[in-house]
């Protein structure tokens, strides 16, 4: 399911990353930073399983565009997204970011 970064914030509200300023920091203060304490609630919720299902997205890199896809991936990650509303997992979305 294809939808605008406004449609996903929306739907899903995403959090602010801790230490992030949401009127200045990237997409709205909501990346969680792959390498530092933030980071540590996201490996958390990996660990754990129920706190955070279906409520972690990765900000990609993908041909040279940035996209929102579901879940926690490692591969051209450049962030994470947390958000208070769960995803459903049986559907695929790609949230663009322009």
């Amino acid at each position: 399911m294809k939808l605008t970064f406004d449609a996903f914030c929306a739907r899903f509200k995403p959090r602010t990353a801790p230490g992030l300023d949401p009127d200045n920091d990237m997409l709205n203060g909501i990346i969680f930073d792959t390498h530092d304490a933030a980071h540590d609630l996201v490996l958390y919720s990996r660990r754990t399983g129920a706190e955070l299902k279906n409520r972690i997205w990765t900000l990609i890199e993908d041909g040279g565009k940035q996209v929102i896809i579901e879940g926690r991936h490692r591969i051209n990650r450049l962030g994470y997204i947390v958000t208070e509303i769960c995803y459903d997992p049986a559907v695929s979305y790609a949230v663009g970011t322009e």
